[in-house]
Order: structure tokens, then C-alpha cells, then sequence
């Protein structure tokens, strides 16, 4: 049977049904949007499209029309990247937010917190699937955290739009195991891992913090070192900021994740009838080697052509594989978790940071110092432009500085790169409202900061 395609006016009102369309979305990991052409003029933005019965739709967010063609080309967002786009923040005097009791009466509060219950709404019936006291990241997205915290009770996040209605609901996540033909993959062995982390914090030159982590045949991270020579792997880990408690702490951390024995590649099979779901586990031995590989759907990619649906599905962030005892994983593919400050981390493409109370007055504070040098440099220039009119002799341009003469009088000044590095020592921390104002553009090192008060922030390091 062809799929016909739901079109609704903005309120969610049901307009129509289309059959000739080509639809290409994704949902999951990485990606939540899609891609929708249909002919004649049906869609102006903001309407809502959606395979009736599945999972499949969302809501519509540009739109380009052809009229040689005679079509509209539709890009969007999925019901989950609906989600993404929505933040959970902390109620008020709270650290964190957190879920409680049954999975669809949280998904129920979730949708009322992030004010999308008129676009969606969770099933009433209960789950099944007990999610009570589950603490979410802070200032997590919907999708993310709702994946999260439905991973942990080891369920999944389903969804599907009924005549006229978007449903959300947790269902406990299918788990395969034993079926060679579920998945097919391959496994690296890795004989030697980095077990030397040289971790490095705050600090300059020889007063800067160092610390030396060993990891041992075992994968035990410890200050002690136990292989040599060509046994020894070693790595870098820069950390700025942070001291040697806090580099042993995230040093050991990092360490650990590095202790793989090799990588696994895997491809979900989707032929002879299986539907899978984001979040569902497979778990497939390979009979020739012994070798079990344990990976989660992390994402689903759907095309519709000529009335014809198909439907691929990822791996997602983590595959394992177990043989003889001894483990290897992959992170997706290639997800690290690298730290860029204290608070601050970024992990699988996404950024994310805590930021405190001090962390603001740290902000406010350099940025305040920043304004004094400012000033300061422009009374220096004002104190050069009144030596120079008092007393007028061969006056030369060393790099950074300009002067114009007129009879007796001279005009100093600082220019370009040189008066905003001067304004701006190193330390210093720079907010601007525009996003192309970019400081390095005009000297220096900087790093990009959390954007403090809706200001894109930076600070300089060298």
C-alpha cells in the first residue's frame, strides 16, 4: 500500500492527503529533519506534515517553490527535532530538574515544562516503565534528556500522529540477541591503547600544573607506570584552568574511556520484515569466531520515491564487541568527550556547560577590568596627544601607533589591531552582541565562552 502524506493547516487541523510525494528524514543521534517535495502550491510554512500511523513527520519551516517545476521543496523539523529545540531548564532554586513516578505521566509534565502539550501530548495510560527520581542534565534538550532518561529504566521514546493527534509513550526498548542475521559487522583488535596521560592545567611554563596518569595491562588507571618501552603509548590532555585535583579527577576519567581493546563497525539489517525503533538493542554472534557484538539503533533514516517506502537503520553511540573475555567498543562514529574549561563539554557535536554564580562574577568582573584597561589606553593616548601639541619635534611611528602632523600640532593614536589588543590584555574577556564580531580578526588568541546575557563572549589567552 502506497503511504499517503498528511498535510494540516498551522493549528493542526487536517487540510488533506497526498500520495505524490518524495519525502527524505531522518531521526535519532544525529539529525531530526527532513526534506519533502509534493507538486502545486500546498504548503506556505508552519503546517504540519505527518505519515499517518507512524512516526514519521513533524512541522514545516521553509519553503522553496519551483515554478518551472511546478513544486514545493519543504524542510523541517521531526516531531523530535521538535523536541531538541525545546530546553529543559531547572525549576526555580533548583539544581536540577527531575522526573517522577510512572514514564508517561513525566513525559506528560515534560511537554507542559518546554510548553509544547498543544503540539504533542503523552499517552494517559501508564508505561509500565518507572522513571522516578531519574536527574536530568541541566539545561539538557527535550530529546536528549527524554532518550536519557528513558535509556536509564531501559525503555524507548515512541511516537506516532493518529487521526488528528501527536502521541508520545515509553515502551520498554527490544532487545534481540543470538541472531546472526539481525546485524553484520566487523571488529578491529587493538593490542596496544594509550595507557600515559599526560594531563596539564593551570598555569605558564614550568609553574603550570602537570599530572601523570598510567593505565596498566588491565586497563587500572592508577600514578603508578607499569609498561615501558614499546608497551608505553602516551597522549596529551590539556585542561586549562583546572588544577591537579581536577586533573586527576577528569585525567582518570579520560584514561579510562581510552582502555578499548579495539572498534566495532556495525550494520543493522533491515530486510525480511524487522522494524526497529531508536533506542532497541541488537545483539549478534558471529559463529566462526565466538565474537558477540552488542550495538543500540541510534537512528532511522526514511525515504519515500515513488510510492515507495523504505527505511535504513544506524548504529548508534555505542557498539560493543566480547570475545574470550575481552571487550572492545566504538563510540558511534568517532563521538569523543573533550573538556575546553572547567564546566564546559563537548561531546558527540554538542556543547555544553555549567555555569555557576562565581563563574558570572568572574565574567562580570574581567569584563570590567577590560573596560578599565580600555580606558586606560585612551588616557594614554590623550596624555602622548598633549606632550606632542606642547612640544612638536621629529616624531616616528613605531608598529601599532599612527601620527598625523599639521604646523605645530601632532594627533597619536593607537591603531587597529593594536589599540583593541591594548584595550583587551591577555585574560581579559570580550561580549558582543554581533556574531560575525569576532576578536581574533584583530590579533591575539581567544577562546569562545558560554554566551553570558544573550552576549557572545570570548577570552583572550595569548
Amino acid at each position: 500500500m502506497e503511504p499517503s502524506l498528511i498535510i494540516t493547516s498551522r493549528d493542526g487541523a487536517d487540510l488533506c492527503a497526498v500520495d505524490d510525494f518524495d519525502l527524505d528524514m531522518e531521526i535519532g543521534d544525529a539529525r531530526n529533519d527532513f526534506e519533502l517535495r509534493v507538486r502545486g502550491r500546498l504548503l506556505d510554512g508552519g503546517e504540519l506534515v505527518a505519515i499517518e500511523g507512524t512516526e514519521y513527520g513533524g512541522t514545516v519551516d521553509r519553503v522553496t517553490y519551483d515554478s518551472r517545476g511546478g513544486a514545493c521543496v519543504a524542510e523541517g523539523r521531526t516531531w523530535h527535532g521538535i523536541l531538541a529545540t525545546r530546553i529543559l531548564c531547572p525549576p526555580t532554586g533548583q539544581s536540577h530538574l527531575v522526573a517522577h513516578g510512572d514514564a508517561n505521566a513525566a513525559l506528560a509534565a515534560l511537554l507542559r515544562s518546554v510548553g509544547l502539550d498543544d503540539v504533542m501530548s503523552a499517552r494517559a495510560a501508564p508505561s509500565g516503565v518507572s522513571v522516578d527520581g531519574y536527574r536530568f542534565d541541566r539545561f539538557a534538550d527535550a530529546y536528549t534528556g527524554i532518550r536519557s532518561m528513558l535509556a536509564a529504566s531501559g525503555a524507548k521514546l515512541r511516537i506516532s500522529r493518529d487521526q488528528g493527534r501527536t502521541e508520545l509513550w515509553a515502551e520498554p526498548a527490544r532487545s534481540v540477541s543470538g541472531d546472526a542475521e539481525a546485524m553484520s559487522f566487523t571488529a578491529t583488535d587493538n593490542a596496544r591503547c594509550v595507557n600515559h596521560l599526560v594531563c596539564m592545567g593551570e598555569g605558564e611554563m614550568e609553574a603550570r600544573a602537570v599530572v601523570h596518569l598510567y593505565a596498566d595491562a588491565q586497563g587500572n588507571v592508577s600514578s603508578r607506570q607499569s609498561l615501558f618501552g614499546l608497551d608505553e603509548v602516551s597522549m596529551r590532555y590539556d585542561y586549562h584552568g583546572a588544577d591537579a585535583a581536577k586533573l586527576v579527577e577528569d585525567g582518570t576519567k579520560k584514561l579510562r574511556e581510552l582502555q578499548s581493546q579495539g572498534e566495532v563497525a556495525a550494520t543493522i539489517d533491515a530486510t525480511g520484515g524487522r522494524a526497529w525503533n531508536v533506542g532497541d538493542v541488537v545483539e549478534a554472534t558471529d559463529s566462526r569466531t565466538g565474537r558477540t557484538v552488542t550495538a543500540t539503533v541510534g537512528a532511522a533514516v526514511v525515504k519515500v520515491k515513488r510510492g515507495r517506502l523504505t527505511a535504513t537503520f544506524k548504529v548508534g553511540d555505542k557498539a560493543e564487541a566480547k570475545a574470550g573475555g575481552i571487550s572492545a567498543s566504538a563510540e558511534g562514529a568517532s563521538a569523543p568527550v573533550w573538556t575546553a574549561g572547567r564546566g564546559i563539554r563537548i561531546e558527540a557535536g554538542r556543547i555544553s556547560a555549567e555555569v555557576s554564580g562565581d563563574d558570572l562574577a568572574a565574567v562580570r568582573d574581567a569584563a570590567r577590568a577590560a573596560s578599565a584597561s580600555a580606558s586606560n589606553a585612551s588616557a594614554a593616548a590623550g596624555r602622548a596627544q598633549r606632550a606632542a601639541d606642547e612640544s612638536v619635534a621629529d616624531i616616528r611611528a613605531g608598529a601599532g601607533v599612527s601620527v598625523s602632523r599639521s604646523g605645530r600640532s601632532v594627533t597619536v593614536s593607537a591603531t587597529g589591531g593594536a589599540a583593541f589588543l591594548s584595550a583587551y590584555p591577555v585574560g581579559s574577556v570580550y561580549m558582543t552582541t554581533r556574531a560575525d564580531d569576532r576578536p581574533a580578526s584583530r590579533g591575539g588568541t581567544w577562546a569562545r565562552l558560554t554566551p553570558v546575557g544573550g552576549c557572545f563572549t570570548w577570552r583572550r589567552d595569548s
